[in-house]
């Protein structure tokens, strides 16, 4: 009588990540050893596809698990995956404003952040501090402001605010404003 030994099969689902909200993320897969058929599952045993790598979009804040099960006839293994999601920090670059040449805008809304933030206006040769979330300004010219804050995570969100110049009208020698 001869025996012949079962295939030896593996999942492999990959090192747990961490991903800024909004951005793609790809389950790897193809470490798995022996598999025929590959199934990755979510937490509520939905399967979100069916091959060694997936690129998946739109997992909300916070962790997300997945599970890998891979099969070859009787044999299967599974492997789980660990996915967090990082919160954007909001960035809030303020309203668009109109200012009279020689005026002043302050710049920012609120909130922008979490606490901890680094905040990074351009142009910041135009603001009065380019590392503030609230700096003021006072171009000469109509410009536009864009406001980048990085969160302590490390993910970063965008915004920007139009501050536009009008020139001082004058009427009878004097200042119409």
């Amino acid at each position: 009588i001869t025996v012949n030994a079962l295939s030896t099969v593996v999942a492999a689902a990959g090192a747990d990540q961490q991903a800024c909200s909004g951005t793609d993320v790809i389950l790897d897969g193809s470490a798995s050893v022996g598999g025929v058929t590959f199934s990755w599952r979510d937490a509520q045993g939905a399967e979100v596809g069916n091959t060694p790598v997936i690129t998946l979009a739109g997992l909300p804040d916070g962790d997300n698990f997945f599970t890998l099960t891979i099969t070859d006839g009787p044999c299967s293994s599974t492997d789980e995956v660990l996915i967090t999601m990082l919160a954007l920090p909001i960035a809030n670059a303020g309203p668009d404003q109109t200012i009279f040449l020689a005026g002043t805008a302050q710049l920012g809304g609120s909130p922008s952040g979490p606490i901890g933030s680094v905040f990074v206006w351009s142009p910041d040769t135009l603001v009065n501090d380019g590392a503030a979330s609230n700096p003021t300004t006072s171009p000469t010219i109509t410009t536009w402001y864009t406001l980048t804050v990085t969160a302590p995570n490390g993910c970063t969100a965008t915004d920007s605010v139009l501050v536009t110049v009008v020139p001082v009208v004058l009427g009878e020698g004097k200042p119409i404003f």
